[in-house]
């Protein structure tokens, strides 16, 4: 049986109208809204600004930048008693789904529809984090999901990396960014497109036994 927890729910608001609704577009700005009690609320955003066409007439364009900057030692902590329980038993973190490899967190980031959404780009500067990739894009090109895998390694050097990188989380990250925009030929296009969010989901899955080879 494996391990599965969500470890996060995110939506990021499009933009605020601001001067695009009236379509007299010279700067927009941007909110967020997330449930406090998520773990990597804080670490989506939103940028951009918006433009209308020669003479401001329709349409008007907003060109953003959806990133993230997860702290992987705080979207690992949910799981921080299982993980030292694994680590103190020897145990190695086999992923789900083939149970041959290290298991993966999946980050996942859906755009409404309407949206243009440019090629993403991802690093990671974790101890813990072997590699992250791209690993999927819906057909339309409005879902990414990305694989971050954990280091082919037993528990213990996973917690050991896991307690080195809490000493400043902020400079042990995976880093996700993906440009975007969106066009408006009218004030309510431009009311409705702020009432949209990107939104951005996570979990991570793991097998809590055996061990490497």
């Amino acid at each position: 049986m494996n391990i599965t927890k969500p470890v996060w729910r995110r939506r990021v608001a499009m933009a605020c109208v601001g001067a695009l609704a009236a379509l007299g577009c010279t700067t927009v700005g941007d909110a967020a809204r997330a449930a406090a009690d998520l773990p990597a609320a804080q670490f989506a955003s939103v940028s951009g600004s918006g433009a209308c066409a020669a003479n401001e007439q329709a349409p008007a364009t907003y060109t953003g930048t959806f990133a993230a900057k997860l702290q992987m030692t705080e979207l690992l902590k949910p799981f921080e008693t299982q993980v030292k329980s694994e680590a103190d038993a020897g145990h190695f973190p086999w992923d789900k789904e083939t149970v041959s490899t290290s298991a993966s967190f999946y980050y996942t980031v859906t755009f409404p529809q309407g949206t243009t959404v440019q090629a993403a780009s991802a690093s990671e500067s974790s101890s813990m984090i072997a590699s992250v990739t791209e690993s999927a894009v819906s057909s339309d090109s409005l879902t990414h999901t990305f694989k971050i895998k954990l280091n082919d390694v037993n528990w213990a050097e996973i917690y050991a990396a896991y307690q080195q990188d809490t000493s400043n989380p902020s400079a042990h990250t995976v880093d996700v960014t993906i440009p975007y925009s969106i066009a408006a030929n009218s004030a309510d296009e431009a009311k409705a497109i702020a009432a949209r969010n990107v939104t951005a989901t996570g979990s991570f899955s793991f097998y809590p036994s055996g061990t490497w080879g």
